[in-house]
């Protein structure tokens, strides 16, 4: 289970989408701890249901037959799954074929032969997004050293989770400001020569929480670009940018 750790670590430094990620680490367990087999459940939107998103051991195509839920009542939300997905903590069973818990998959389990269970929620801006399901032997169930390594695995993809999520939210505001920066470059460009011809003026007024000067200002196209970039706080769509832009348009006549 300590190889398992490190590849996992390992993984989450290479994989550079989710569903790589997860696929990495389902490999990383089957292969590196000797998991029978290893499943990533995200929670599917607006849905009660969990669905396999990567998986890897000899019954992952048999465990795509079933249903995971995270309603308590559903009878697939009763099992190690949905608990875990609901208490945000680690749930074992470690006889499914004997318990009333794993009862909806007892068909299954003698099928395949799988004795004992381990689901580990996955957890993004602290909430539940999914469940990291291991399945393994009765021995390792009852191993408490060997469940908190598997907990360490889940809460190491839970931080991955987090930091593709900061990474996206990072990229999508470098694109917006790229593209106010388009924005004002090309009205400077195709209207310089209409505002500089123009004066205006525009009288102070409050939008949202920040105060602007109270006096009035007379200026060209040049100083409504600083002002515009001065008081822009939210990028592309910011209500002060595109009501102050138009009211200069209205102002000079510019169409």
């Amino acid at each position: 289970m300590f190889g398992a750790i490190s590849a996992t670590n390992e993984a989450i430094l290479r994989a550079k989408t989710e569903q790589e990620l997860y696929q990495l680490v389902c490999d990383a367990a089957v292969h590196s701890a000797e998991s029978t087999a290893t499943v990533v459940l995200p929670a599917e939107p607006d849905s009660i249901w969990l669905k396999p998103a990567a998986g890897t051991g000899e019954i992952v195509q048999q465990l795509n037959r079933t249903h995971f839920s995270i309603d308590p009542d559903n009878m697939y939300g009763r099992g190690i799954c949905g608990n875990a997905f609901r208490t945000q903590k680690a749930c074992i069973n470690s006889d499914i074929l004997n318990s009333a818990q794993g009862r909806p998959w007892h068909e299954l389990g003698r099928e395949v032969g799988v004795m004992a269970g381990v689901a580990l929620p996955l957890i993004k801006a602290g909430k539940s997004v999914g469940v990291l399901l291991f399945l393994i032997s009765k021995s390792w169930a009852c191993e408490e050293e060997i469940i908190a390594l598997m907990a360490r695995i889940a809460e190491n993809v839970s931080v991955a989770l987090n930091s593709f999520d900061r990474a996206s939210e990072k990229a999508k505001t470098e694109a917006q400001k790229e593209c106010l920066g388009r924005m004002f470059a090309g009205a400077e460009r195709d209207n310089i020569d209409a505002f500089s011809s123009h004066g205006f003026r525009f009288c102070a007024h409050r939008h949202g929480k920040r105060w602007f000067d109270t006096s009035y200002v007379f200026c060209n196209f040049h100083l409504l670009h600083r002002q515009l970039n001065r008081y822009q706080t939210n990028g592309i769509g910011n209500p002060f940018v595109l009501s102050l832009s138009k009211e200069a348009c209205r102002r000079t006549g510019f169409r």
